[in-house]
């Protein structure tokens, strides 16, 4: 098993998701997203994308005790990036 990195910087979380939205023809935002469960801090789970370029991990920068926190938290980022559409938050709104 090989040992990801995952940079902690949430503009190029942002970057990266933005970059997915833009390229739906391979695969878009569901191919570069993932929850994954942190090491460091069993229990936690991160919000990461990968770069498209780069292929390097970054995540939003907070840490979720609930996979819906994290699916919220990527909803309010995708609606950042694409404000034209109508909220995604509201799908998984407690």
């Amino acid at each position: 098993m090989t040992t990801t990195t995952i940079h902690h910087d949430r503009e190029r979380f942002m970057s990266a998701l933005s970059g997915a939205l833009a390229d739906p023809e391979h695969g878009g935002v569901m191919a570069a997203v993932d929850v994954v469960a942190s090491d460091a801090r069993p229990g936690e789970l991160m919000l990461v994308a990968q770069d498209d370029v780069t292929r390097d991990w970054y995540s939003d920068g907070r840490r979720y005790t609930r996979y819906r926190d994290a699916l919220m938290a990527l909803g309010e980022a995708l609606d950042a990036i694409n404000s034209n559409h109508a909220p995604l938050t509201w799908h998984w709104a407690p």
